[in-house]
């Protein structure tokens, strides 16, 4: 058992009386602790740029088109969904079906935006901000050029329906500063640590007129890459903060909420990923008793905040795991897929092509690998796929590794995320 189950196990142990211990649903208990607390880690402020007008990402893998031709979360209904973005869009968003909801909002707050008057410092001026596009359902992005003395940088906004409570979550190594405001909203102000060689800051602001603002202000201009960084902040944090803060930044749609993690809804997921050709041939699930409900079942946590399935895998080349959570996309609003602070992680394009993270655990001593991948569903839940050299049931009897890697590779991590249907 790794180190940081042990713990939260101990934890949880701590609490308990002496008689009637449920070992094994406590045990499952804690190993979803264990996730929430590293996609805790994964989520927040950093130099990731969605694709925007000012460019993509380059991503470290892309993978190829699994067999399913259908979108993940199965067909939608062509009524309800369109495609017509404004014609400013990238590409890859345009392409993305939305409700007509979501389009109509997005033209309306890029009206808004441009009629907003921002005061600018002497010898500074600053470009239109681009489209609100859909990036997802009911959460749009922008972005703007300053142009400065000592070189361009870039304003990305990004905008949802408040949906979450504030937080004082700040990402290790980042200086970060939580307060109030008069009208009752709250900010939170993030930077880079110093000597960072891409310097960043950020601004989250839960409003009291029900919107939720993510801005960042990021050390490049036009595009990305080889570009030269603008190191030198254009704007100061009273300008940002205004413009976060801006009433034309207001968002007019209410999120739809999604129901809490139930039990019906624990079969669907089960149906989901009990079918042919989910795992690979020659590998089989079992049991593994550290997990509260039968094989490859759903567990529906009893806060509503989750679904977990958790099973041991077994092939000629030994025994290994997998575990499955689907977080609430209440809970995931907000959270941002990066690799800043794993060293052994890579950004990768799924073949729907969602956005993901791909993390490689370094063992530090324990016993086991751990493979993992990080996406979002296309309902906004959070989706994270791992395998891991070791099973469940070996680690209770205390054996050693079987084999040398995880059972399942990144490829057949990305097969498992992208079941249509696998989502809130």
């Amino acid at each position: 058992m790794n180190q940081d189950v042990r713990n939260l196990l101990a934890g949880a142990l701590h609490d308990e009386p002496a008689l009637g211990i449920d070992r094994d649903r406590t045990l499952a208990a804690g190993r979803r602790r264990v996730h929430l607390h590293r996609a805790a880690v994964m989520a927040g402020i950093m130099t990731t740029v969605a694709a925007l007008a000012i460019g993509s990402l380059a991503v470290g893998t892309t993978l190829s088109r699994g067999p399913s031709g259908e979108p993940p979360g199965g067909p939608t209904s062509s009524s309800s969904m369109v495609t017509s973005q404004l014609p400013g869009c990238p590409e890859v968003m345009r392409d993305e079906p939305r409700t007509e909801r979501s389009v109509a909002e997005g033209r309306r707050l890029t009206e808004a935006v441009r009629q907003l008057q921002i005061q600018l410092p002497a010898g500074v001026s600053m470009e239109p901000f681009a489209e609100f596009c859909a990036e997802e359902e009911d959460q749009w992005t922008t972005s703007a050029i300053v142009h400065g003395p000592n070189g361009d940088r870039t304003v990305q906004i990004k905008l949802r329906p408040l949906t979450v409570q504030p937080s004082d979550y700040c990402p290790e190594g980042m200086s970060c500063r939580t307060f109030p405001v008069d009208d009752g909203s709250t900010i939170r102000v993030v930077e880079n640590g110093p000597g960072d060689p891409d310097p960043s800051f950020a601004i989250t602001a839960w409003r009291h007129d029900g919107t939720h603002v993510m801005l960042r202000d990021l050390p490049w201009g036009g595009q990305i890459g080889p570009a030269p960084r603008n190191t030198a902040r254009i704007l100061d944090d009273d300008a940002l903060i205004a413009l976060a803060m801006a009433p034309q930044l207001r968002v007019e749609v209410t999120a739809a909420q999604p129901p809490p993690a139930n039990e019906r809804r624990a079969a669907e997921l089960h149906d989901v990923v009990a079918g042919d050709g989910v795992l690979p041939p020659g590998v089989s699930p079992v049991r593994n008793g550290a997990y509260p409900v039968g094989l490859l079942e759903f567990y529906a946590d009893t806060d509503g905040i989750g679904y977990t399935l958790y099973v041991d895998l077994v092939d000629a080349a030994g025994e290994g795991d997998l575990f499955i959570a689907i977080d609430s996309p209440a809970r995931s609003d907000g959270e941002t897929l990066t690799c800043v602070g794993r060293p052994l992680c890579e950004q990768v394009t799924l073949p729907d092509g969602r956005p993901g993270v791909f993390i490689h655990d370094d063992p530090y001593g324990q016993p086991a690998t751990t493979f993992m991948l990080m996406t979002k569903a296309p309902d906004g839940a959070l989706i994270r796929v791992e395998s891991r050299n070791l099973s469940a049931s070996a680690e209770r009897r205390g054996e050693p590794t079987s084999r040398s890697e995880p059972t399942l590779g990144l490829d057949e991590l990305a097969h498992i995320a992208t079941l249509p249907g696998l989502q809130w």
